[in-house]
Parts: structure tokens; C-alpha cells; sequence
């Protein structure tokens, strides 16, 4: 009977270590089609006020909404677009600039269609 050993070192196959240049370039990869995924994200998810801003503005039903509510999330969408604008991120401005949009026009109908 034949016995057989074998070394570790065959068996185990060295891959190439990655240099600090490579960790630094597949961060830069990932943070830019984060941004690219955030931003188009961003840019669809308004689309989900439109069932209210459709209620609001066709049917003119405007129960159970508050005006403090919606002048609220208007300021603070304000606030980040005024934020990103500043900062250069085009994400974040973008997104909230829609946001600010979508909640003027949301306050406007709750206010204009108040019994």
C-alpha cells in the first residue's frame, strides 16, 4: 500500500495581494454606483405621492391630512436641497428638490381645498 503526503504549500495557492491602490480604486467603484443607484432611487420614489397628490388635486379630498405635517417635511426637504446644493452633492439636492416640489404642491392643495 502506497501512502501518499502532500505539502500545504501545493495545496494552497497564492493569489495576488491586493495593494492599497486597488482597495482605494474599488472604494471609489462602489461609492460612485452607490451614488448613481441612490440618486436614480431618489429620483423614482417621489412617484409614491402621487396617489395622494392625485386624491388631493383631482378629487379634491383632502381629509386626514395636516398642513403642519406636510409645511414640515416642506421645510426640511428645503433644507437638505439647500444642504446639497451648498456641498455639491447633486444626490441629495436632486432628490430633495423633487421632494420639495411633490410637498408645495401637497400643502397648496390641502390649504386651497380645506372645508
Amino acid at each position: 500500500m502506497l501512502i501518499t503526503v502532500s505539502s500545504d504549500a501545493a495545496e494552497k495557492r497564492e493569489r495576488p495581494r491586493m495593494t492599497e491602490n486597488d482597495h482605494r480604486m474599488t472604494r471609489e467603484i462602489a461609492k460612485k454606483n452607490l451614488e448613481r443607484a441612490v440618486t436614480l432611487f431618489g429620483l423614482v420614489s417621489p412617484m409614491t405621492a402621487a396617489p395622494q397628490l392625485y386624491q388631493i388635486w383631482a378629487q379634491h379630498q383632502v381629509g386626514g391630512l395636516s398642513s403642519v405635517t406636510v409645511g414640515s417635511a416642506l421645510f426640511m426637504s428645503l433644507l437638505w436641497t439647500t444642504y446639497g446644493l451648498l456641498n455639491r452633492q447633486a444626490p441629495i439636492w436632486m432628490v430633495n428638490g423633487v421632494w420639495a416640489g411633490l410637498n408645495g404642491a401637497t400643502l397648496v392643495g390641502i390649504l386651497q381645498f380645506a372645508a
